[in-house]
């Protein structure tokens, strides 16, 4: 997942590409730099990659989003948008969660109806338990591995830092 640091020069290719403009026809990619989208598509890449990294790099987006003291508030504006817009997790894994939390007749107490958000390590449901409204959170498939995962990860990379001169 390292990997997907990647240079503007292949970012620009990629765009071409999906734009289906050939490199003889760059004059419909200046077209397209002055209409600011292929900075929309750099930032949808920049989180796209912070979620295929793990919910560590999430979570350090969202911190790093709530730091108007240190990052201008045009990063943090976009960086916030990993406070509720992370991908989700499927239906059966909620599922299966709540079959082992409340057991296999779960729905005859609680009725789920909308996911509300989903963050670096859970999503968020609307539902109602014995007619009050409540909120009901499910950790993301795998959540403990990919945290250790990324920590690791993070400490490879300080430790590499710190052995620089």
């Amino acid at each position: 997942p390292l990997l997907c640091l990647v240079p503007a020069g292949a970012l620009e290719y990629e765009v071409l590409r999906l734009l289906h403009i050939s490199s003889n026809d760059r004059g419909k990619l200046d077209d397209f730099h002055g209409s600011g989208r292929i900075e929309e598509l750099s930032w949808h890449y920049f989180l796209d990659m912070l979620q295929i990294l793990g919910p560590a790099f999430v979570k350090l987006g969202q911190w790093a989003g709530t730091r108007r003291d240190l990052f201008s508030a045009y990063f943090c504006d976009h960086l916030s948008m990993l406070h509720s817009n992370v991908n989700t997790h499927a239906w059966e894994h909620t599922h299966a969660a709540l079959i082992k939390a409340f057991g296999i007749n779960y729905s005859e107490q609680l009725v789920i109806k909308d996911v509300i958000g989903s963050g670096s390590s859970a999503q968020v449901y609307k539902g109602t338990l014995h007619g009050s409204e409540v909120a009901v959170k499910v950790l993301h498939p795998g959540i403990v591995k990919a945290v250790e995962r990324d920590l690791f990860l993070m400490q490879q990379v300080a430790v590499l830092v710190d052995s620089l001169p």
